[in-house]
């Protein structure tokens, strides 16, 4: 018995799934511009990164009613591919429109967003904060941290994820000596 609701359970979650609507939406391309040391209000060491978006953000978020975020897997191949679970990550709480940082060569859509380091355990559900020098030692022989923005829709569409997006290893190891 116990097998027959296993299997009607796996079955129902499949059938859920794969009704999921397209959201429709074309793969936005980010283009990093710079990211700099930022303390928030908690003390914590946290990282401010700017980049542009082909695609106004604002509007996409503001259509599906989500809260885009930005994740870069720190560990594993850097062409980062959805599904993938990634133990020490890089990432954000929101994005926003902002105004032009120190040294911003002139564009017009700039975004920010604040970003921290975390591990998380095995299964997902728990997290800590990256020490420096825990950062340094996962990326140091990379070239390349990728990053994408990810949208989580209402349970009746796919999730969303934007083209990877570079962030050079060389101005992250930069700030983090700041």
């Amino acid at each position: 018995m116990k097998i027959v609701h296993t299997c009607l359970l796996i079955c129902l979650s499949v059938l859920a799934t794969s009704c999921l609507k397209d959201h429709n939406i074309p793969p936005i391309t980010l283009h990093y511009k710079q990211i700099e040391p930022f303390k928030d209000q908690n003390n914590i060491d946290s990282y401010r990164l700017y980049f542009t978006s082909d695609i106004n953000i604002d509007s996409i978020a503001n259509i599906k009613r989500s809260n885009p975020q930005i994740i870069c897997p720190l560990v594993g191949k850097e062409n980062f591919e959805v599904g993938d679970y990634h133990k020490q990550v890089i990432k954000s709480l929101f994005i926003e429109k902002d105004t032009k940082p120190k040294n911003y060569i002139n564009e017009d859509d700039l975004y920010s967003v604040e970003l921290l380091f975390y591990e998380y355990d095995e299964d997902g559900s728990q997290s800590r904060y990256l020490e420096k020098n825990e950062i340094i030692d996962l990326i140091k022989n990379k070239k390349c941290i990728p990053c994408t923005m990810y949208m989580v829709f209402p349970w009746r569409y796919k999730h969303y994820y934007s083209n990877p997006m570079c962030i050079p290893v060389e101005d992250i190891l930069k700030v983090l000596k700041d």
